[in-house]
């Protein structure tokens, strides 16, 4: 305990123990007080499941002032799942640090408990890289969350404490885990069940930082049609990584993306009302709001015009690189062909692309028409000297949302 705070405490700043009263949190509190350099201050959450839980508060409370310790009482007036239960507590903790400008919140959560957690989110199928669950040291929701026990297995901690029945009520999983599930399964396969959980679960964390680092390399754009990735060159394992950070998808949807990557093809899928386009090796998010271009518009000889989400200016200069620039910077520009009566639209029905441009994009950014005929693609800009040029670019005054993520 020492050593782990003393590489982490501010040297100031006070530390909230989330304080339960059984032999964990006693632990923790008690070998806090030994430690004696920060000030202390407990919190503690009434859940309400018992009839005697709010005498055991009131005990917990005058044992702290005993002690001289702040203690910081809330009682939960309807019954909770053990999710909400969690949801709430760290809820509770939150609005503390507006009263107490403490550095971490302390939890007693030790070695067997990371055990369980890695079985049960095994048996759940998570992924490889969210088996551990637990780390000595996170943020939650902006709670900085500290585990000084984590490594220390349930059997070091012996303390005199509260005895919570809840524990052991087979209703909940935790209980039902740690009374039959893991007793049998060290039966079957030997005493050294938890201590391999607990590796399993330093692994997965192992693998989960290096999959981090690998996945800063991969080569991702947003800009305000949403999140374009390119995946040339990424292995398999490191894109579903990737993806699994940037949008939560079901299992079979995340392994028929990665298929559709990996085989290069075009195709779209439809994910809680966001498009998933892959286009040639390339994956694409798009925006819940997308650019919109309105009217067809007659292009001035010099000038500005708008449409839509969309302003035009016709001058000088040189075209742009095609769909990756308007996909990043919101603009592109084309060379105007001679002189001529030229419009502004979407393209006609039938027209055939001539570009490798995302499919979606297509559709909503407009083309140079002369006689309802394509004869300019901002998507594809085709190589030419300085000369009269067409510019279009997303006006995001009027765009202010996008929904990216």
């Amino acid at each position: 305990m020492k050593e782990f705070l003393e590489k982490r405490w501010d040297g100031k700043s006070p530390l909230l123990i989330a304080y339960s009263g059984g032999p964990d949190s006693e632990a923790l509190f008690r070998a806090a007080l030994l430690w004696g350099r920060a000030e202390i201050h407990l919190a503690h959450v009434d859940h309400g499941w018992r009839e005697e839980s709010f005498k055991e508060a009131l005990f917990l409370e005058s044992e702290a002032r005993r002690l001289g310790v702040p203690f910081h009482l809330k009682r939960l007036d309807r019954r909770t799942t053990e999710e909400e239960a969690r949801e709430l507590r760290l809820s509770f903790f939150a609005s503390l640090r507006e009263k107490i400008p403490y550095q971490a919140v302390l939890m007693g959560h030790h070695a067997d408990d990371l055990a369980e957690t890695a079985l049960k989110r095994l048996f759940e199928g998570a992924h490889l890289t969210r088996l551990f669950g637990m780390r000595e040291v996170s943020v939650r929701k902006g709670v900085p969350i500290w585990r000084p026990l984590l490594k220390v297995p349930k059997q070091a901690i012996s303390i005199r404490a509260l005895d919570d029945p809840t524990n052991r009520d087979p209703r909940y999983l935790r209980a039902r885990m740690r009374l039959s599930l893991l007793p049998g399964l060290e039966e079957s396969f030997g005493k050294g069940v938890r201590e391999n959980l607990q590796l399993l679960a330093e692994r997965s964390h192992e693998l989960d930082a290096y999959l981090a680092k690998r996945a800063e390399k991969i080569p991702v754009k947003r800009g305000p049609f949403g999140i374009w990735i390119d995946c040339e060159g990424t292995e398999r394992v490191e894109l579903r990584y990737l993806l699994q950070q940037i949008h939560p998808l079901s299992r079979d949807v995340l392994e028929t993306v990665l298929d559709w990557t990996s085989e290069k093809k075009s195709a779209e899928i439809l994910v809680k009302n966001r498009k998933i386009a892959a286009n040639r090796g390339h994956l694409f998010f798009f925006a819940d709001k997308l650019p919109q271009f309105g009217e067809p518009v007659r292009l001035p000889s010099a000038g500005s015009a708008r449409s839509g989400d969309w302003d035009i200016v016709v001058g000088e200069g040189e075209p742009s690189s095609g769909w990756q620039g308007l996909w990043e910077r919101g603009e592109a520009s084309v060379s105007l062909p001679g002189e001529g009566d030229y419009w502004l639209s979407l393209s006609p029905p039938g027209t055939r692309p001539d570009d490798q441009a995302p499919p979606l994009l297509r559709k909503i950014c407009p083309r140079i028409l002369e006689q309802k005929k394509p004869v300019g693609n901002f998507l594809r800009p085709r190589a030419g000297g300085p000369g009269k040029i067409v510019k279009i670019f997303i006006n995001n005054n009027r765009l202010k949302t996008n929904g990216l993520f």
